[in-house]
């Protein structure tokens, strides 16, 4: 049962999320330019690092900071999972019915929430009480008409859907950066509207623009980037704290994010390692494409598939029975399968020869790689339960012993995925997660038979890491100092926030 104290003082909660701020640039950006919003952290509350999930990627680590669950709870493991045929399944979503999030939890016991594109949520709120404007990564759905009317008079209409053309390069970085300096300006002027004309109990406004442009920054580009958009949501976080401070009563502002961003240096080519180590086997027409002295007939058709993989056909194979898949897939790499005319090819998982392959990269790509062993869960399986441990302890030893060209170890550690995620059922689970060292990340798709490790291209040249921010500002003193002693992960937010209010969110 889900109560509401009702002995406690009427609280206000304003909570703001910048989907993958680091700490180092909000304190750079705070020093070299001022940003007042952010700064009334530090000088009236405080801000520190907050640690994501495993992999640090927005696919499991909202959910948790929506619900306080663990990914293992939650079950949204990554953004895709894969299929028992080897194949990407669709995007997971939170499951909101069996797995409430705090401010449905809040509507239970009366209080009045507004949700402003909480990231990876794509179904509004059925509660009178929570006014909703969904966010990324599908097209915004409103709680409401009146909701939706507010948006519109506010000129937001979400996040702009311009990353396919800043990947193809048809629209430069910094055209990008502008689009997106205006969503969050847009964004904030909506959420100010509704806050000044309700009375909500907790407001929630996320930022997802920041993510998509850090994925560009470079040690040359980043300052420029970046700092317009950080400027806007310092903008809204001062605008905030003189509204809250105005209202009067007793407030906390909370900042968060769900994971950090860094600058890469190079990319740890995690399936290339494991077909070199002979763990993993490619087909035949992909070896011989790369060895082929005429690349231009290869590339030619390396270039074909991609179009035909990247398009919308991708969707329809999506959507094919698992037979039909399985077919499809292997004629498409018998008549597409290449290389991209260089010493790297770009694979896909339809590109392994399945009977040779004991263990094999796919999902995640970033950071932190996801390591699958052929065994029994998929339909050609080639490990038995009784190798499977042998071959695991194996592969720890040689990755967590891995140098680079200039001597260093770049991997940070290897987790098992059967501790980490402990018996999920109903999806099939990593066996390892690899997390390599800061300035480098993990990329699944291209294979080199020379080097295992590679250049980051340009929307690669910004990634993920495993710790973003979080910090407080309000009435109450002693609410502050106790949870700026507290290490924070991102499952503590929800906790928080029913804590915070009185309300038993079990």
């Amino acid at each position: 049962m889900r109560s509401r104290n009702d002995s406690l003082p009427r609280k206000k909660l304003y909570m703001v999320g910048v989907d993958s701020a680091p700490l180092w640039i909000v304190k750079y950006l705070c020093d070299k330019y001022g940003m007042r919003g952010f700064g009334t952290f530090f000088k009236e509350g405080f801000l520190k690092e907050i640690t994501s999930t495993l992999p640090p990627l927005s696919g499991p680590a909202w959910p948790s900071i929506y619900t306080g669950l663990e990914p293992r709870e939650h079950g949204i493991i990554d953004f895709l999972s894969l299929g028992r045929n080897y194949e990407k399944a669709d995007l997971l979503f939170l499951d909101t019915v069996r797995h409430p999030p705090f401010w449905d939890t809040l509507s239970d016991s009366g209080l009045r929430s507004l949700v402003v594109t909480p990231v990876m949520i794509t179904n509004p709120s059925n509660s009178e009480n929570v006014d909703m404007m969904t966010g990324w990564p599908l097209k915004p759905r409103f709680s409401s008409d009146r909701v939706k009317a507010e948006a519109r008079k506010a000129g937001f209409s979400g996040e702009p859907e311009i990353e396919g053309v800043l990947k193809a390069g048809t629209l430069s970085v910094k055209e990008g950066s502008a689009k997106y300096a205006k969503s969050i300006k847009d964004r904030a002027r909506f959420s100010r509207r509704m806050i000044e004309r309700n009375d909500y109990d907790l407001s929630l406004v996320c930022f997802s623009e920041t993510d998509r442009m850090q994925h560009y920054i470079t040690a040359k580009n980043w300052e420029e980037l970046l700092m317009p958009l950080y400027n806007e949501v310092s903008e809204f976080l001062a605008w905030l704290a003189s509204y809250a401070k105005e209202v009067g009563g007793n407030y906390e502002i909370v900042l968060f994010s769900d994971h950090g961003s860094q600058q890469i240096k190079n990319k740890f080519l995690l399936n290339a390692w494991l077909v070199n180590s002979g763990y993993a086997k490619l087909k035949d027409a992909i070896i011989e494409g790369m060895t082929d002295s005429g690349h231009g007939t290869a590339s030619a058709k390396y270039l074909i598939r991609e179009k035909l993989f990247k398009s919308g056909l991708r969707k329809v194979y999506n959507r094919m029975p698992e037979k039909v898949k399985s077919t499809v897939a292997s004629a498409a790499g018998k008549v597409f399968s290449g290389t991209s005319g260089s010493d790297y090819t770009r694979i896909h998982d339809f590109d392994f020869d399945m009977h040779g392959t004991r263990a094999f990269a796919s999902v995640s790509n970033n950071p932190v790689g996801t390591i699958f062993i052929n065994d029994s869960r998929f339909a050609d399986p080639r490990v038995g339960a009784n190798e499977k441990l042998r071959i695991k302890a194996a592969l720890i030893k040689a990755l967590n012993s891995l140098r680079s060209p200039e001597g260093d170890h770049f991997v940070k550690r290897v987790v098992d995925g059967s501790k980490y995620y402990r018996g999920l059922k109903g999806i099939i689970t990593p066996d390892l997660l690899v997390e390599v060292k800061p300035a480098y990340t993990i990329d699944i798709f291209y294979y080199s038979q020379k080097s295992v490790l590679m250049k980051p291209e340009l929307a690669k040249s910004g990634d993920h890491t495993m710790h973003g921010i979080f910090g407080m500002q309000g009435s109450d003193a002693g609410y502050l100092n106790a949870y700026s002693k507290r290490n924070m992960d991102v499952c503590k937010i929800a906790p928080l926030i029913f804590k915070y209010f009185g309300v038993d969110g079990a």
